[in-house]
């Protein structure tokens, strides 16, 4: 799940693989969430079955420049044991155009989406519509395995697991010390702190990104409060 998104990766885009997807589309699911590959989250959807020989399967995501995504696949090529390669899809940067090259192309029955990476935000509208499926039985175990479970409630839709994270962000309190010589340790002093300098003048916090990070900082204020 992630682009500018932030992953709860995952991102998950998070489901294993459809019924109809057999041998190394399951193994493929799981051995992706297992290398943490930098995005948001993982899910995997698609409407063909293995076959005979290898299989390609296509990862939609953002794009990757750390490099550690196209690593991560080239692992999972050579521990498939030529059962499968993964063709890494770049998706565009934006987190807005991301989802919605992925909602139009599932929309439109589009079979060629094996593996995407969705933002925590994307997994409900894509489980609804049935687009991504829970992880069951072993896989599921797997996915939960030494897996953070605050992380792993964004990946829960009433009640099942449709996908796995993959990354996850946090919160960190900057401050200049020139205006708070003290920094706050309550969520309470803080926002005294924040009023006391806004009643002076002076910005008392801003966010990375207009939509971001507002919708990040917020939410953890509420769960903390």
């Amino acid at each position: 799940m992630m682009g500018d998104s932030g992953a709860v990766s995952a991102s998950i885009r998070r489901a294993h693989a459809r019924g109809i997807m057999r041998g190394s589309r399951w193994r493929l699911a799981a051995g992706l969430a297992s290398v943490a590959l930098a995005g948001s989250g993982l899910a995997a959807c698609g409407t063909s079955s293995a076959g005979t020989g290898p299989v390609t399967l296509n990862y939609y995501l953002y794009p990757d420049t750390s490099g550690a995504t196209q690593m991560a696949i080239n692992n999972c090529d050579k521990q498939s044991g030529g059962k499968y390669t993964i063709s890494y899809q770049q998706l565009p940067t934006g987190s807005d155009g991301q989802r919605q090259q992925m909602v139009r192309r599932l929309a439109a029955h589009d079979g060629s989406l094996d593996i995407l990476g969705l933002d925590v935000t994307w997994e409900p509208e894509f489980a609804q519509a049935g687009w991504i499926v829970p992880w069951t039985g072993a896989y599921k175990a797997e996915a939960e395995n030494g897996t953070l479970g605050p992380a792993l409630q964004t990946a829960m839709w009433k009640g099942q697991l449709v996908a796995v994270p993959d990354n996850t962000n946090t919160q960190l309190l900057w401050y200049r010390s020139d205006l708070v010589p003290t920094p706050p340790t309550t969520w309470a002093q803080m926002i005294a702190d924040a009023e006391q300098l806004a009643r002076q003048g002076k910005r008392a916090r801003s966010t990375r990104a207009p939509r971001s990070g507002s919708t990040r900082w917020w939410p953890a204020r509420a769960a903390r409060s």
